[in-house]
């Protein structure tokens, strides 16, 4: 299914969403909900490797284990972005 921008510009979606990217990996799904002016409110990736990358990127370490994340830490959010297994 693909949304089109004209679609989501008239519904106002783009104004002010937040969505939380996890299985981050380096951050490639993140960049166009960035671009589209998502504000990320939290990410979560496991691997340390892929961690540093990602910090270096957009200045923000994202968490580790998803399953170690307690549900009261996640903040509210539009958009649930999840990366695929490498």
């Amino acid at each position: 299914m693909t949304i089109h921008k004209s679609f989501l510009e008239k519904n106002n979606f783009f104004e002010d969403f937040k969505f939380i990217d996890l299985f981050a990996g380096i951050g490639g799904l993140r960049l166009p909900f960035d671009e589209l002016g998502g504000e990320c409110v939290l990410s979560s990736e496991i691997d340390k490797y892929a961690q540093k990358t990602y910090q270096s990127y957009f200045n923000h370490t994202p968490k580790g284990d998803i399953c170690k994340i307690e549900l009261s830490d996640i903040p509210d959010f539009d958009l649930l972005v999840g990366g695929f297994p490498c």
